[in-house]
């Protein structure tokens, strides 16, 4: 789940009469909320301002015996509230992990988030933190672009075309074997060596290797158009159009020969006698 501090656009529903919440806070909250794994709770910086703000109002007015200002104590019954749940949480106990800036789908901005806690399952900050250390030695094992680097493109969008590629070359591949009845995952490991390997990466590797990526993707592509041309694919039953690819050439220079037959045909009834 994710949490966010702001103040929404409110409306009544005309149809629920219920009130009806939107407009900029509430896509971010959403969008935080994505961030967010199974088991986490991430909060914005938003909200990290206003619970200090609330524990230190409150808690202090709690020790002083003062009941607070007209501006900061304006309902009593949403003081009370307030003061109830700020106990609960001081008595609970929270930790808070920063986990940096993250780009958020549809926000211009980045949003500095937080993992947040209660002491009862700060055991997977742990977790969170064992992980992150994973992720970050995988990542300074990956080959990286030279510095003088001229290449925009990301090295991340190079293994992931590898990855593509792969996948159509295993489903041209499945689709050769008649009898088959599923789809059989890619043998990636060379491409994750090739990821972790280290070192620096040059533009013309890069160039030649996307254009060597890009070449067995059309390959699968034009292999794929022509089963579909010769023997259409049906949804949920793909396999049962399984065949070798010499098959379906000679299906299609069967009918190639026919239509040459037929236009030599209409040629010859339409030339002048």
């Amino acid at each position: 789940m994710g949490i966010h501090w702001g103040q929404p656009v409110c409306e009544v529903d005309p149809v629920t009469k219920r009130m009806d919440y939107f407009g900029p806070m509430v896509n971010r909250a959403a969008r935080i909320s994505a961030v967010a794994d199974g088991g986490q709770i991430t909060v914005s910086s938003d909200y990290i301002a206003e619970i200090q703000r609330l524990l230190e109002t409150h808690i202090e007015s709690d020790r002083s015996g003062s009941t607070g200002s007209d501006d900061t104590l304006n309902d009593d019954m949403l003081s009370h509230t307030i003061r109830r749940e700020l106990r609960s949480l001081s008595s609970q106990g929270f930790e808070v992990k920063d986990i940096g800036q993250r780009s958020l789908k549809g926000l211009e901005n980045p949003e500095h988030i937080y993992l947040m806690y209660p002491h009862s399952l700060a055991s997977r900050l742990v977790v969170q933190q064992q992980r992150a250390d994973a992720e970050a030695a995988s990542n300074s094992n990956a080959g990286t672009k030279t510095r003088d680097s001229q290449l925009t493109i990301d090295t991340e969008d190079v293994w992931e075309l590898w990855n593509i590629s792969l996948r159509l070359e295993m489903l041209c591949s499945t689709l050769e074997c008649s009898g088959t009845t599923e789809l059989k995952a890619p043998e990636t490991a060379l491409l994750e060596r090739m990821k972790n390997r280290g070192g620096e990466i040059t533009d013309r590797f890069l160039i030649n290797f996307v254009e060597h990526q890009v070449s067995r993707i059309e390959s699968c592509i034009t292999s794929l158009a022509l089963r579909n041309l010769i023997r259409p694919f049906r949804p949920g039953r793909l396999f049962e159009q399984a065949c070798p690819m010499a098959d379906i050439l000679s299906e299609l220079t069967s009918q190639l020969a026919e239509l040459k037959a037929f236009k030599e045909q209409a040629d010859f009834a339409m030339a002048p006698s």
